[in-house]
């Protein structure tokens, strides 16, 4: 993340922003990734239109002369293997974990419904 904007005490909860803001345990928070920064609170999502946002087809079309590798999406569900990361330019998959293709919709982890 490099996210050098949250410093963290040693009871690991809360923890306090750079500019001094207090975040508790449960709080929402955003994080800005790139620039490392903490935003108290949960920030509105916005949908990316891909298919016309022409700075973005101009921005792939350079990338795609100059790459050496091919990209690749991991398929955990069978939903991840959808036309989205196709969308984003993945041509393949790279990682096929099968056993998550068992565990459910919506599902962490295996259901423990064995009977020990």
């Amino acid at each position: 993340m490099g996210c050098s904007d949250i410093e963290v005490g040693p009871d690991n909860h809360p923890f306090t922003t750079r500019s001094g803001e207090v975040i508790r345990e449960g709080e929402w928070i955003s994080l800005n990734g790139t620039k490392g920064l903490v935003y108290s609170g949960e920030m509105p999502l916005v949908d990316v239109d891909l298919e016309n946002n022409q700075s973005y087809k101009d921005l792939q079309k350079l990338i795609d002369r100059f790459r050496k590798l091919k990209v690749r999406t991991n398929a955990d569900t069978p939903k991840d293997s959808s036309a989205k990361a196709i969308e984003f330019g993945a041509e393949g998959i790279g990682l096929f974990r099968t056993e998550h293709m068992f565990y459910g919709e919506g599902s962490d982890q295996p259901s423990s419904s064995s009977g020990r």
